[in-house]
């Protein structure tokens, strides 16, 4: 897969497509986690129960489909998501020759922060430090 690196600027134009995204992949975790802690015991060893059982695990995987697919769309497009639950997403970049990530998160409106590529998120600096 060929890299993509983002400017700044246009990484600040993904920022209301990656939001619609983090925001149905937050709705999709919440929906794995339920239907995951979910256990179905049979009641008898009936046809019924055996079909409840089958398309509960078809939703399940459904769901997780459609997670894990989006997900990688955007790691396809060079855009990371480093913590669902606080809505932190990394665009890939280069600054100087090195790889850096360009630092959003949810509520943000604007690319605010970058971080080098080995470090973690909350090692984040303010963005006028790559200019």
């Amino acid at each position: 897969m060929e890299k993509i690196y983002y400017t700044i600027e246009e990484a600040n134009l993904k920022i209301k497509y990656v939001e619609e995204c983090v925001i149905k992949l937050m709705s999709l975790e919440r929906a794995i986690r339920l239907l995951d802690s979910i256990e179905i015991q049979p009641r008898e060893n009936n046809i019924e129960d055996e079909m409840m059982d089958v398309e509960f695990s078809l939703k399940y995987h459904r769901l997780n489909t459609e997670f894990y697919t989006l997900l990688g769309e955007l790691l396809t497009k060079g855009i990371l998501v480093r913590d669902l639950e606080l809505g932190v997403v990394d665009f890939l970049s280069r600054h100087k020759d090195e790889e850096v990530y360009l630092c959003w998160e949810q509520g943000e409106k604007e690319i605010k922060y970058w971080h080098y590529a080995q470090d973690p998120f909350n090692s984040r600096r303010p963005i006028s430090l790559l200019k």
